[in-house]
C-alpha cells in the first residue's frame, strides 16, 4: 500500500491569543534557561493547502539544562496521548 506524503502548506493562520499563549509559555521556560516543546494543533484544508492552528499544545515534558547544553525529554506515553486525542478530536500537527 502507497502513501502519499503529506502536500506542504501554502498558508497557516495563527489566531495573536495562540501566539501570546506559546509566548508566556516560552519565556517561563526560558527563564529557568530551558528549552520548551511547543507544538501546534489545528486544522488542514487539504485542497487549498491551508492550515489554522486552533491550539498551542506543551504536551508533559521534562526539561534539561548541562553545561553541555539544554534539550526536554517527552515519555512515550506522553505522545500516545497526544496521539489518542489528536485521533479523538481530528486536530492534526500543524
Amino acid at each position: 500500500m502507497a502513501i502519499n506524503p503529506p502536500r506542504p502548506y501554502k498558508h497557516i493562520t495563527v489566531r495573536r491569543e495562540i501566539i501570546k499563549q506559546m509566548l508566556v509559555t516560552m519565556r517561563d521556560f526560558g527563564s529557568h534557561g530551558w528549552e520548551v516543546l511547543v507544538l501546534w494543533l489545528g486544522e488542514i484544508e487539504p485542497n487549498t493547502g491551508k492550515a489554522q492552528v486552533v491550539q498551542a499544545f506543551v504536551p508533559k515534558q521534562k526539561p534539561i539544562s548541562s553545561e553541555n547544553g539544554v534539550g526536554y525529554f517527552v515519555t512515550g506515553e506522553t505522545l500516545f496521548q497526544l496521539n489518542r486525542a489528536l485521533s479523538e478530536t481530528g486536530l492534526r500537527l500543524i
